[in-house]
This record gives structure tokens, C-alpha cells and sequence, in this order.
């Protein structure tokens, strides 16, 4: 009997309640230009029958939860069942483009120092439609202690070895992604191919309770490693935290927890993006001038596109 040997990439997607968008997810998979690769549904304690979506093709895997852990343990069951030497992630609403894991791949397979890539995308919201192409950085760390901007549930690959070292943390009830970065690019670096390879829709709006906490848990993680660039920029980032939990708690418009948080983020550091205090005052009065500066500027700037 002839051997057959591991994949080169292991495709994790992370699953709970979405058999009816999994079908275009997977699609997106199989019409990949590069095709030496497993898929591992990572089946996060549905009540769907996920299990029908194994006919789809044979290197098809599913890995059930009996219960519910959320998203962070689905990513780290697949990442330990993987067999590829690439770990390739995909949200289970998102699509990649047919040269997604062809262009990733290769651009990995010449530069093995680099040990996690990410790419463009283009992201659909019930306002309007982008193409975002992060920028690449020579301080990664300095970067994402900033925010995050990469999409990395749909577009990242990495190298299975240096996630292995690096779990999401079961923990965060929002944000595991970012909470990587931060730990991932300590060690690591990253490099953003600058093509849109992936199709990111938006899910549904976490509650500010949600947002809330996993801000002050990311702050006790790392409040300190924002310090490591001196007192502004590390002033900087956790105001930006303070910003973003009252951004939320303004939208459900609970404007005692908003005022509060805001109070503390202006007391850190003011000089925090223009859009955030424009949004906090459209949920006060009740406009959408935001969003009409964001279409605006998509039309401008031509990246008001129809994705493929």
C-alpha cells in the first residue's frame, strides 16, 4: 500500500451552528490553485449535522467538542490535530480567492524566517464594502500594541511548530487574535503579502459587557509591554483600550459606562484616531455622519470595490 504523506497545509475552520454557510466557506477552499492540503472542521459542540459536510471531498477532517468552548479552544484542537507543516485559518463565514494559499505558500517556502504571513482582504459590512491592505512593519510588536488590523481568522498562515508554541488563550472572551499577535511578534515577525486574498463579511456586534472585559484582561496582560516604548506611546495604547469599551457601551447607549470609560481614556492619552470620537458622537446624537465619511473616502480612494 503506497504511504501518503502529510499535507503541506492543515486548513482550520472553526465551526458552531453554521452548516448553512460552511458549504461557500469550503468551496472557497477547494477551488484553491494550490490543493496538497487537509481541511479540519473543528466542530465547536454544534447541534447542526456537521458531520454531512465530510461527502463535500475526502480530505475533509472533522473534530467535534462535545460542548461548547468557544473559539479560541476550537483553534487550538485544530492546531493540535493538524498534520500540515502550514497552519492556514479560515472563519467559517469568510472565502478566500482561488490563489489565496498558492501565492501565501510560495512567498513562505522562499523566506523561511518568516514564520507567519498574512494578505489583503475585502471586507463587507452591512454599510459598505472595502479593500484593506495592511501596511508591512519593521516592529511588529510596536504595530499590534496599537490595535489589530489583519484578519488573521481568514488570512493567516503560519508555521505549525511556532503556533504550537504559542495557544490562543481560552480565557479572552473577545480579541484572542490580537492577544497572539502581541505574544506571537516577541519572537516572531510577520509579513503582509499585499494582494486581497480573502472575502472577511462582519458577524454580529459583541455586547459592550463583552468588549469590557476582555479590554481589562488584555490590559493586565500586557499593560506593561505597552510601557516598553516609553510613557506616550505606552499611555497611547491603553487610552486606545479605555476608547474602544466606551465606543461600545455608547452604541448600546448605556452613557454612564461610556462617559466613564471615555473620562479615563482622555485622561491617559487624547490624541487617539478621529473616527472613534466621531463615532462615539453619532451614537449620542443619532446620525451616521461616520459612515458617510467612510463612503466617501471609498469612493475617493477607489476601494469601494465589487469583490470577486
Amino acid at each position: 500500500m503506497e504511504r501518503r504523506l502529510p499535507p503541506i497545509v492543515s486548513v482550520i475552520i472553526p465551526t458552531y451552528n453554521r452548516l448553512d454557510l460552511l458549504p461557500v466557506t469550503i468551496n472557497s477552499v477547494l477551488r484553491q490553485t494550490f490543493q496538497d492540503f487537509e481541511i479540519l472542521i473543528v466542530d465547536d459542540g454544534s447541534t447542526d449535522p456537521i458531520h454531512t459536510l465530510k461527502t463535500l471531498d475526502p480530505r475533509i477532517g472533522i473534530v467535534r467538542h462535545t460542548t461548547n468552548l468557544g473559539e479560541s479552544s476550537a483553534r487550538n484542537t485544530g492546531i493540535q490535530s493538524a498534520s500540515g507543516k502550514y497552519i492556514a485559518f479560515l472563519d467559517s463565514d469568510d472565502e478566500w480567492l482561488p490563489d489565496k494559499l498558492s501565492i501565501q505558500i510560495e512567498w513562505m517556502q522562499n523566506h523561511p524566517e518568516i514564520k507567519a504571513t498574512s494578505t489583503g482582504y475585502y471586507y463587507l459590512t452591512e454599510e459598505s464594502r472595502s479593500c484593506d491592505i495592511p501596511a508591512n512593519h519593521q516592529d511588529w510588536f510596536r504595530h499590534f500594541a496599537k490595535g489589530m488590523d489583519l484578519a488573521p481568522g481568514s488570512t493567516l498562515v503560519a508555521h505549525r511548530n511556532c503556533m504550537l508554541e504559542f495557544p490562543y488563550d481560552i480565557k479572552l472572551p473577545r480579541m484572542p487574535d490580537w492577544d497572539w499577535a502581541i505574544r506571537f511578534s516577541l519572537k516572531y515577525s510577520f509579513y503582509v503579502i499585499q494582494k486581497p486574498l480573502a472575502i472577511i463579511h462582519r458577524g454580529a456586534r459583541p455586547l459592550a459587557s463583552t468588549v469590557e472585559i476582555a479590554n481589562l484582561m488584555i490590559l493586565d496582560k500586557h499593560e506593561q509591554d505597552f510601557y516598553r516604548y516609553g510613557r506616550f506611546f505606552g499611555s497611547f495604547c491603553v487610552g486606545k483600550r479605555f476608547l474602544e469599551i466606551a465606543v461600545h457601551h455608547f452604541r448600546e447607549k448605556n452613557r454612564s459606562k461610556g462617559f466613564y470609560y471615555l473620562w479615563k481614556s482622555v485622561k491617559k492619552n487624547p490624541f487617539q484616531r478621529p473616527g472613534m470620537y466621531l463615532r462615539i458622537i453619532d451614537y449620542l446624537l443619532g446620525t451616521s455622519f461616520l459612515v458617510m465619511l467612510k463612503r466617501l473616502h471609498e469612493r475617493l480612494s477607489g476601494r469601494n470595490v465589487d469583490h470577486p
